[in-house]
């Protein structure tokens, strides 16, 4: 559609010959086609998603709403494939990087509108339309502009979670060449006309779509004007408020004792929590050190009451010491039910072996969500009442968690993606077959420790609990488990230099998660479940073509992914996993029942042979990794686990004479029959514990 302005100021939808029907049985996209205007579209509409809602228009009127306040769209490139890359992969800038003049509370809602994910949009264009009415209110009753001061581009991921240092899993985006700059009463009023006219569009939409969609709405939403929330965005620095150096530290505020001497020394806080990761519903960093109750500095009122645990020192100042029979019980904790998606994350130490036919919950809340309980059979899960019925979420603890060390644990529930577990700030299970609302309303009380019932006894440490009323980030999560003041690991991330995670809904592209530009171009093969999500199933003739080889031929190189096959080759060809001719092959099948991985360097190929057949061959998922080094020769990993070394097989690599191909070579032949997922390429050699962290996901 085309949003117009009469010469009355009214603003008019035109043009809707890509509406979609209130009854839904047509689709605005097709397998394999993307449709609509690439500097407006949503993340999922480029994607190819065909599963889309009014959540989609609310992102294409954000964008619409960024166009109007800086004049240029919030993304843009020579072409619609630069475009939906940084589309995809980019935060959407703060429009005060282009206009200076944009008030905080307006950004506020075009940071909302651009979210990534749907779930963390306005819901309904009732609530976009409240919160673009609030944003003129704050502009009819503000003083009047100031004068344009010099401007400092940042990142928006890096302005709303400013309380945390953010992992640079994505490079920040280059600011724009600045705008020409006129004087602040010239912008301000065409600036609130535009506000105006996405307001008035909003307000059609929401009436058009009135009947549409009810499952998108909490239930028994009033149609009184709901609380707007919004990504927390510091307004830009003025000559009076320089920039900081750096990012302020984590805030809490300090709490009275007039009676209680603590056991522990407290955390170092200054006055204010940050609110900076948003929906934060419930935090007990358990830093009391004596007393029979923990505190929640959310200031919600789910204060818990201890039984027998004791305090001990914690992963940030103190923590509760759990042995049976020891709990906290949190009371009805009536604000503690979210519908829509939840996390639930804390610091956890035990060495717990839990007895035959029982169960140990830690972070139990019965009826709504429970987020860890551990099994005797050495899993834990977490349950979910979607749609009122429980489900278990269920994954590997024995042997990754249960160490005597502190882990921090977090897992993330979508009532339409199903469950995220993560270890230590670092993904490491999926599970995506739990979905459905949860219940706006649980009798059992939340509870640490142990069951309401007075069972269920976990032994073992915890600290730093927290609840959002949301699914929150892989992003902000790993930001949660990095600890102040302790040197961070070097990430994953550093040095990717390609990933494809084969998790595209349809559509013929494989995406380069990376930003390096090595979308690859899918030939015959076909999606399926994979381990982090979906993957790719290949059956010949099928491959995947990938992009700029250049960028693929660094000096020294590691390549990871996750297959699983029941082939071997026969004959005389051999079959090309992971195929970079005149490079470096990752991964060939040979017809002896050996595979190898082949390193052109010296101005000859050399191998690196291990054994394949009857060991890497039975149809389960199983990691594998390969690295070298030009000096120090090539290692192979199965499993997160070191198989063999090559250290004779040393050189500098030779420049590529052909594509990187997944699943064949890169003329016809030499297939694949089996299922990748997961597939990264570095231009350094990982380490084996950073390879340990990649295969930790649990096989299928």
């Amino acid at each position: 559609a085309n949003i117009f302005i009469t010469r009355e100021g009214t603003a008019k939808l035109a043009d809707l010959g890509l509406a979609r029907s209130e009854q839904g049985d047509d689709r605005l996209t097709v397998s394999g086609h993307t449709i609509g205007t690439p500097a407006f579209m949503s993340p999922e509409q480029a994607s190819g998603k065909s599963d889309i809602d009014i959540r989609t228009d609310i992102y294409s009127l954000g964008a619409a709403l960024f166009a109007l306040t800086t004049g240029s769209p919030p993304f843009t490139g020579e072409g619609i494939f630069a475009i939906a890359a940084k589309l995809l992969t980019e935060p959407a800038p703060d429009p005060r990087s282009l206009n200076p003049t944009v008030s905080p509370a307006t950004a506020q809602v075009i940071a909302r509108c651009l979210a990534k994910q749907p779930a963390e949009r306005f819901q309904t264009p009732h609530e976009l339309s409240v919160a673009i009415t609030a944003a003129l209110a704050v502009l009819s009753t503000a003083t009047p502009a100031r004068p344009l001061t010099p401007l400092v581009a940042r990142p928006l991921s890096e302005q709303v979670n400013r309380a945390h240092p953010t992992p640079a899993t994505v490079a920040p985006r280059k600011p724009r060449p600045p705008v020409v700059q006129r004087s602040p009463r010239s912008v301000h009023w065409p600036m609130i006309s535009g506000i105006i006219a996405v307001t008035a569009v909003a307000v059609v939409i929401g009436m058009m779509w009135n009947s549409r969609a009810p499952e998108l709405r909490r239930a028994g939403t009033s149609p009184a004007v709901p609380a707007v929330t919004a990504p927390v965005i510091d307004p830009l620095p003025n000559s009076t408020s320089p920039v900081p150096s750096e990012r302020p530290l984590i805030t809490r505020p300090e709490i009275s004792q007039d009676t209680l001497a603590p056991a522990v020394a407290p955390k170092a806080v200054p006055a204010v929590m940050s609110p900076a990761i948003g929906g934060l519903i419930a935090y007990w960093p358990l830093d009391e050190g004596s007393g029979i109750q923990i505190r929640d500095r959310v200031g919600k009122d789910s204060t818990g009451t201890i039984t027998n645990a004791t305090w001990g020192p914690g992963k940030i100042g103190g923590a509760l010491v759990f042995a049976q029979p020891s709990k906290v019980d949190c009371g009805n904790a009536a604000n503690l039910t979210p519908r829509d998606g939840i996390t639930v994350m804390c610091w956890i130490k035990s060495t717990m072996v839990v007895p035959d036919r029982y169960l140990a919950s830690v972070l139990r809340h019965d009826g709504h969500f429970t987020a860890l309980q551990l099994s005797p059979d050495g899993t834990a899960h977490a349950s979910i009442w979607g749609y009122g019925n429980m489900n278990m979420a269920v994954f590997r603890w024995r042997g990754a968690w249960d160490d005597g060390l502190w882990h921090h644990y977090a897992v993330t529930f979508d009532q339409r993606d199903g469950v995220m577990i993560y270890r230590d700030g670092k993904p490491f299970a999926k599970i995506p077959d739990v979905a459905g609302p949860l219940p706006s309303e649980c009798k059992a009380p939340f509870m640490l420790g142990a069951s309401e019932l007075n069972n269920e006894y976990f032994n073992g440490s915890l600290d730093e609990i927290r609840v959002y009323d949301r699914p929150l980030t892989p992003d902000e999560i790993q930001t949660l488990a990095v600890v102040p003041g302790v040197p961070v690991a070097p990430s994953v991330n550093s040095g990717l230099i390609a990933y494809w995670q084969f998790d595209e809904a349809s559509g013929k592209i494989a995406r380069d998660h990376s930003g390096k530009s090595g979308d690859g171009m899918i030939i015959n093969a076909a999606r399926g479940p994979g381990v982090h999500g979906s993957g790719l199933v290949f059956t010949p003739p099928s491959k995947v073509v990938c992009g700029d080889s250049r960028v693929l031929a660094p000096r020294a190189i590691s390549v990871t992914c996750w297959l699983k096959t029941a082939v071997r080759a026969k004959g005389l060809e051999p079959i090309s996993v992971i195929r970079h001719d005149g490079h470096f092959t990752a991964l060939q099948l040979m017809p002896d029942g050996t595979a190898q991985a082949a390193i052109w360097a010296n101005g000859h190929v050399d191998r690196m042979i291990f054994s394949w057949a009857g060991e890497w061959n039975d149809d389960r998922w199983h990691h594998y990794a390969v690295t070298y080094h030009p000096d120090h020769g090539g290692q192979i990993f199965k499993d997160g686990k070191f198989l063999s070394a090559y250290p004779k097989l040393i050189g500098a690599l030779k420049p590529p004479t052909a594509p990187f191909v997944i699943g064949g070579s890169d003329v016809d032949g030499e297939y694949f029959t089996g299922s990748l997922d997961e597939v990264r390429v570095y231009d350094r050699v990982l380490s084996a514990a950073e390879i340990n962290d990649l295969a930790s996901v649990p096989i299928k």
